[in-house]
C-alpha cells in the first residue's frame, strides 16, 4: 500500500519530496515492506515493526498525509494498553473519543490517525 500511494502521488508531482513511514504487525509483511522501501530508495528504518495500537512506533512524529488499513479484530485491549491510555490521557491521548467494541479497530486506528496530524 505504501509502494502504490509513493508511485501515485510521484505521478501527479515528480518533484515531490516523500519519506514514507509505516509500522507492521505481521513479521513477514513487515521484511516485505522493508526489502521494498530499500529497492524503492526510501529509508527502511522509517518501517518499524509492532503493534501501533499498543506501541506507537513514531511517537514524537506527526505527518501531513496518511494512508493505512486495519485488521478489524485485535487482540483483548492490546493488553489493557489502550484502555489505559483513554482513562488516562483522554483528549489528550490518542483515544479520547472513546474505546469502540472489542472487534472495531478501525475506530481506534482512525483515532490513531488523528492524532498523529
Amino acid at each position: 500500500m505504501l509502494s502504490v500511494a509513493e508511485d501515485h502521488l510521484r505521478a501527479l508531482n515528480p518533484s515531490a519530496r516523500l519519506e514514507v513511514f509505516g509500522q507492521e504487525l505481521n513479521d513477514e509483511t513487515y521484511a516485505i515492506c522493508r526489502s521494498d522501501m530499500m529497492l524503492k530508495g526510501q529509508d527502511a528504518s522509517h518501517i518499524v515493526a509492532g503493534n501501533s495500537f499498543s506501541e506507537d512506533g513514531h511517537k514524537e512524529r506527526s505527518f501531513r498525509l496518511h494512508a493505512g488499513q486495519c485488521a478489524v479484530r485485535r487482540r483483548v485491549e492490546e493488553g489493557g494498553v489502550v484502555r489505559a491510555e483513554h482513562e488516562t490521557r483522554g483528549f489528550a491521548g490518542r483515544f479520547g473519543a472513546g474505546l469502540p467494541r472489542i472487534n472495531d479497530g478501525s475506530f481506534l486506528f482512525l483515532q490513531h490517525m488523528i492524532s498523529k496530524r
